[in-house]
């Protein structure tokens, strides 16, 4: 069984990570090779929620967050890991809304590149 207390406590680790890469991403004085950083390190982290089986526990709960980054965020990475189902209709719906600004961008860009993937695979 997961700590519960283990899991909130990355819950909220990858909602601060996940702000802090929306923020690079919308700050316009910033070099996009910062906010591609932060996707980096952050790709490496739910990596190692991955070694410690409890990636989908942190992150399922988080399709319900109040914060459209953080919802974002966990689909786009439960997407690759057996919650299409999932996570599919929160990214269509938020990249179809132009209310979601760059969010709706990022939705779409992950979108593509997951259907590529799909394609390449072919499923």
């Amino acid at each position: 069984m997961t700590d519960p207390n283990m899991v909130a406590s990355a819950q909220e680790e990858f909602k601060a990570r996940i702000q802090s890469w929306l923020v690079a991403m919308n700050d316009m004085k910033i070099d996009v090779s910062v906010a591609n950083a932060q996707v980096d390190r952050l790709r490496k982290w739910v990596a190692t929620l991955d070694e410690r089986g409890i990636a989908r526990d942190v992150l399922l709960p988080l399709l319900s967050d109040e914060m459209p980054v953080t919802r974002y965020g966990a689909a786009a990475y439960l997407l690759r890991r057996g919650e299409a189902d999932r996570a599919l209709p929160l990214l269509q719906a938020m990249a179809d809304d132009p209310k979601n600004g760059s969010l709706a961008s990022a939705a779409d860009t992950t979108l593509l590149g997951w259907r590529k993937e799909q394609r390449a695979a072919g499923q």
